[in-house]
């Protein structure tokens, strides 16, 4: 963490996982903000993060593997709730429907969905990007919250 604030500043993270494990070790890691991460389902709403609070909200894997379609449009709305006006998402992992899956995916998302719904869930500039390199079969998409 020294590093990143160097490099960009003053920085605070934040992050919840339903392992108690990786949460121990992610308060281990920023000691700082060892009180911005919680154990708790990425489904269920964030009360403890008030709207409009982070600049960059991310999900690496777990929002593209675990979650049936209705539970991702609910966790990509918290998202953006919990994300600034013209703040940035990213979330990866995620599979089209007729992609040879290599892990653990529940429901494919075909890359169009985001586009779909950029209206609804109040953001632009959707971006696909093929740069899941450990998994090749796997797209990231990148979102911006709108002002």
């Amino acid at each position: 963490m020294p590093r990143l604030n160097e490099k960009y500043g003053n920085l605070s993270v934040g992050g919840t996982d339903f392992s108690e494990k990786s949460i121990a070790v992610a308060k281990k890691v920023f000691p700082r903000d060892a009180n911005n991460f919680w154990v708790q389902s990425m489904t269920d709403p964030h009360t403890r993060i008030k709207s409009n609070t982070y600049d960059h909200v991310f999900s690496f894997g777990a929002m593209g593997m675990y979650l049936r379609h209705n539970e991702l449009f609910r966790t990509v709305q918290e998202a953006i709730r919990i994300a600034k006006p013209g703040g940035s998402l990213l979330f990866t992992n995620f599979l089209e429907p007729n992609g040879t899956c290599v892990g653990s995916i529940v429901d494919r998302v075909e890359k169009n969905w985001w586009f779909d719904h950029q209206e609804e869930l109040g953001v632009y500039g959707t971006a696909i990007h093929g740069m899941v390199k450990s998994q090749g079969d796997r797209y990231a998409v990148c979102l911006t919250k709108k002002r």
